[in-house]
This record gives structure tokens, C-alpha cells and sequence, in this order.
């Protein structure tokens, strides 16, 4: 009887698991296809280092796979409960501390941040923006990701007075967008793109989840406050306060791997959101952490995940993408007269991937 309640639930984990692997790989098929077609139709070249593609692709895979599992069954339900429990505490100071740590924590260990500051820093030092060695790139992308996670701390913030105090958010988002085109008037050229870039990939797999449930759990236990009206929108201020603060890092800052060292980082990337929950479930709201070992494992599951989803992007989405761009753009395929474009038309095919 024991054995066989043991391979039922063996076999529910494995079905269950299977049924994400699907789901993962469904989610990236898209973006294989596209990547498909044109390397093969359009281009008619083979894919460059096919096995090292391949093998990037698989550790996506299984990367997304294990990340979101992960996060489902240990981080989404221990936020919810938090969120939920620091506003019937009462305490305005403790709330916003939550606010603003959960915040900064989430989006430092962001999947899409993190990958774009490291592209970030390697570009700017292969463009003698900044000095060109492992230090001076791991110190610019690590002030980016400090910047933009600074940034979306302050703007949960932000968001939760607005609930707190019934602020209209139209009035914010106005007037926050207004300081981003004044902003990029002043900022320097070569930080724009990256810092209006900054927030869409702010708001990506770990930190809308968590956001989105502190505003509709505040607005549904403050009294007078609509979880529908008012617990939405501190997705919009965690958007557009990382562009002010990334032009900010442009003015003030001058601009001109192995499996094991990627898990060494992304260990420390996911530290700060583990001593957040210590702190605020231990010593403020002084309760045991609830499911202990089912969090533990969503823990391990999205260190692991994040490690292959990152080791993933470095061997085959990036460099696949920039050789694809490369061969879009080369003389022999936009055509024109001596082997030069006619006009922006020419580029149609770049266009369309």
C-alpha cells in the first residue's frame, strides 16, 4: 500500500513536471521558429555552431522550466501571505520597508535584467565606452542592475502611498513621464535606448508576480479601497521610474562561463530576496515559515532554473542573434547599386525578423 502510494505520487510529480516542460518549451517555439526561418529560408546558410545552439537551447528549456515551478510553489504563496500579513500589522513604516525591499530584491535577481546589463557592459567595452576588462564590465553592468533595482524599490513605494493615501494615478504617471522627456533631453546619447529598455525588462517573471500581488492584497484589507480600482498600477510606476534612474546612472557615471561560476552568481543575485523573507517572516512578523520544505525546494528550483536559463542565453540566443543580425544587414542581401543599399526599404527583410 505504501509502495503504491509512493509511485502515485512519484508519477503525479513526473506528469506534473512533464506538463511545465511542455508548457516552457510551448512558450519559446515562437521564437524558434522565427529564428528558423530566416537562418534557413532567408539566409540559406547553416546555423553556426549548431551544437552549442542546441545544447543552449535545451538548458533554456529546462531553465524557464524549473524557474517557474520554482517560484509557483515556494516564492508567490510565502509574498502573498506576507504582503497580506504586513498590512493587517498596521505598521506604515514596516510596510513601506517591505514595499521598497521587495522591490529592490525582485529586480536584482530578474532573469532579463540581468542579461541585459551584462550585454550592456560588454558592448559599451567593446565600443571603448568604458575600460575593456572582466572588472570594469562586471562593476558597469552591477551599477546598472543597482540603478534600475534602486529604482523599482522606490517606485513600489510610490505606489503603495498612492493606494494608502487614494492619490489619483493618472497624476503620477503624467507627470512621471514628463520627468523621463526631460530626462532624455539631458541624458547622454548612448544611454537612451538602454535606459528606455530598462523598463520593460524590469517588469518581467519574478517581479510582476510579487507586485502585483502586494497591491491587490493592500487594497483589498485597507478599508474603502477597491482591489480592481486600486490595487493595479504598481506595475506602471516599477516602468517608469527605471528610466529616470538609468539616464541618472548615464549622467553621473562616465559611459565612453562555466555551469559553476554562473550558479556562484545567481546565488548571489537570489540572496537578497532570501534574507528579505528571514527578516520580515522571522523577525517582524514572527511567525515560522509556512511549508518549509516546499519552499526550500522552490528555492533550489529557481536558483538551478536561473543558472540554466542564463548559461542558456550566453551560448546560443545571443551570439546566434547578433550573427543572424549581421547577415541580415550585409550588402549581398539588402542589394542596391554596387552592393549598397537604396534606402531604408532595402532593409525590409531586417524589418520583418
Amino acid at each position: 500500500m505504501a509502495l503504491s502510494t509512493h509511485a502515485t505520487a512519484t508519477l503525479s510529480v513526473v506528469t506534473a513536471m512533464t506538463r511545465r516542460l511542455g508548457r516552457a518549451l510551448g512558450d519559446l517555439v515562437p521564437i524558434i521558429a522565427v529564428v528558423a526561418f530566416f537562418q534557413v529560408v532567408v539566409l540559406r546558410q547553416p546555423f553556426p555552431q549548431l551544437g552549442e545552439v542546441v545544447f543552449g537551447g535545451v538548458l533554456v528549456v529546462l531553465g524557464l522550466m524549473l524557474f517557474v515551478e520554482g517560484l509557483e510553489i515556494g516564492l508567490f504563496p510565502i509574498g502573498e501571505a506576507m504582503a497580506d500579513a504586513l498590512a493587517q500589522k498596521g505598521s506604515l513604516f514596516w510596510l513601506l520597508a517591505f514595499s521598497f525591499a521587495l522591490g529592490f530584491s525582485a529586480t536584482v535577481a530578474e532573469p532579463a535584467l540581468i542579461a541585459v546589463s551584462d550585454e550592456a557592459a560588454r558592448i559599451a567595452a567593446d565600443g571603448d565606452l568604458i575600460v575593456n576588462s572582466d572588472g570594469a564590465r562586471a562593476s558597469y553592468a552591477l551599477g546598472l542592475r543597482l540603478s534600475v533595482a534602486f529604482s523599482v524599490g522606490f517606485a513600489i513605494v510610490v505606489g503603495v502611498l498612492r493606494i494608502l493615501k487614494g492619490w489619483p494615478l493618472y497624476y503620477l504617471i503624467i507627470g512621471g513621464y514628463a520627468l523621463v522627456m526631460l530626462m532624455t533631453i539631458v541624458a547622454p546619447r548612448e544611454i537612451i535606448g538602454l535606459a528606455y529598455d530598462a523598463g520593460g525588462v524590469t517588469t518581467s517573471t519574478i517581479t510582476v508576480p510579487l507586485v502585483t500581488a502586494l497591491g491587490v492584497g493592500l487594497s483589498s484589507v485597507i478599508k474603502g479601497r477597491s482591489p480592481l480600482v486600486d490595487g493595479f498600477g504598481l506595475i506602471a510606476f516599477a516602468s517608469l521610474l527605471p528610466m529616470v534612474f538609468v539616464m541618472a546612472y548615464g549622467l553621473l557615471v562616465p559611459v565612453g562561463s562555466d555551469f559553476g561560476s554562473v550558479l556562484i552568481a545567481t546565488l548571489r543575485d537570489v540572496a537578497p530576496i532570501v534574507f528579505l523573507i528571514l527578516f520580515f517572516q522571522v523577525l517582524v512578523l514572527k511567525r515560522p515559515i509556512p511549508h518549509l520544505r516546499r519552499v526550500i525546494l522552490g528555492g533550489v528550483y529557481v536558483v538551478i532554473g536561473l543558472a540554466l536559463f542564463l548559461m542558456g542565453l550566453q551560448k546560443a540566443l545571443f551570439p546566434l542573434g547578433e550573427v543572424m543580425a549581421t547577415q541580415l544587414s550585409s550588402p549581398a542581401l539588402v542589394g542596391g547599386e554596387d552592393g549598397l543599399p537604396a534606402g531604408w526599404w532595402s532593409y525590409y527583410w531586417i524589418y520583418a525578423f
